[in-house]
């Protein structure tokens, strides 16, 4: 007969597998054309591919999912103003391993914000660049078309921001348990250097900070939400040079 400690034994190891497997980071980004494998440009994570949740959201890693967010060491990336910068998500950030990106229970949108390299990404240093959430016409969110596209979503870098070497800070939001638990953030950061002759200087915001447990954003449900999705954080930045 087998016990029950066995058959408990057995579900919970089955769980655990199943949750690790479902989780994500960013495995590389380049500019249009270059190649998305394992670069030098990136924070390495202390995380591996677990995700920030509700409880978290005041931790600094809600950064990068990283201790420290000091670049020094880091080659970054050259990245023209108005090019475009793919970043590529996988279940591990050392390999392109059989696991898939996300499952597609993981439902969500994708933000982008950026910091001065010098800032080490402390204070009131970020700015969003980019955000995408729910489309209606082709009923995707964000996070799904990245995974149904090799783990890639695409953006493009304004032509307006200062140039300087900023810290760049990609994310997918999953809210398969949106309505219980709460949000899973998935954020990973990279170093880039802008080029170009744009001369403007965002309004900043503080990460930690930017997310609140209470946000409608973070607690809606997939299957459940209200459209247009309101997409947590602090708001995109007004583009004037």
């Amino acid at each position: 007969m087998v016990s029950l400690c066995f058959i408990r034994a057995v579900v919970l190891a089955t769980t655990s597998a199943f949750l690790v497997n479902a989780h994500t980071q960013l495995y590389a980004f380049d500019v249009e054309g270059g190649s998305l494998t394992k670069n030098a440009h990136m924070l390495v994570t202390n995380m591996g591919n677990a995700p920030l949740r509700l409880t978290t959201l005041s931790d600094n890693e809600l950064r990068c999912r990283s201790k420290s967010t000091d670049t020094t060491g880091i080659t970054p990336l050259i990245v023209a103003a108005g090019s475009t910068l793919s970043f590529k998500y996988y279940h591990s950030h050392t390999v392109a391993n059989s696991h898939e990106v996300l499952p597609s229970s993981h439902s969500g949108p994708c933000t982008v914000h950026m910091a001065l390299a010098s800032s080490k990404g402390e204070g009131d240093v970020w700015f969003k660049i980019f955000e995408e959430s729910y489309d209606p016409k082709t009923k995707e969110w964000c996070a799904i078309k990245a995974r149904n596209n090799q783990g890639i979503f695409s953006i493009k870098i304004p032509t307006d921001i200062k140039p300087n070497t900023y810290i760049i800070r990609s994310e997918l939001i999953a809210l398969h348990q949106g309505g219980t638990t709460g949000a899973q953030l998935y954020p990973n950061c990279g170093l880039i250097t802008i080029t170009g002759n744009g001369k403007l200087e965002p309004n900043k915001y503080a990460i930690p900070g930017i997310y609140s447990p209470t946000d409608v954003g973070l607690n809606m449900d997939r299957k459940n939400f209200t459209t247009p999705y309101p997409i947590p954080g602090a708001p995109m930045y007004n583009a004037k040079n």
